[in-house]
């Protein structure tokens, strides 16, 4: 899908899009039995219905801590960075930019 050339245009397409999703969900959201919204700490939070399911294996609340410990940890953070840096070294785009030494919110990069 080629992107709309004009900021301005793309903008207010997905800006469009977004309010029509939200209308959507106001619009339907009391029939839904899996969406509510309760008050917490002094503001409306949309709850949705927990994930956690003991009659489902995959979805019991052990399998999921057992996913958590093994799975959304510091080290597999870092090995999952380092393949898709890896994979986006050789890129022309990323050559282009240059060797990696440098964040865009490095100091000591300028404009």
């Amino acid at each position: 899908m080629a992107l709309e050339p004009e900021p301005a245009t793309a903008i207010g397409q997905l800006s469009a899009t977004l309010d029509a999703a939200w209308r959507r969900t106001a619009t339907g959201y009391a029939a839904n039995p899996d969406l509510r919204i309760e008050h917490r700490k002094g503001r409306d939070e949309i709850v949705l219905t927990p994930v956690a399911d003991e009659t489902y294996p995959p979805l019991s609340r052990a399998r999921l801590n057992w996913v958590a410990h093994n799975y959304l940890r510091s080290a597999t953070h870092a090995a999952a960075n380092a393949r898709l840096v890896d994979y986006h070294t050789p890129l022309p785009l990323a050559q282009a930019w240059g060797g990696g030494e440098m964040a865009s919110a490095d100091p000591r990069h300028t404009a």
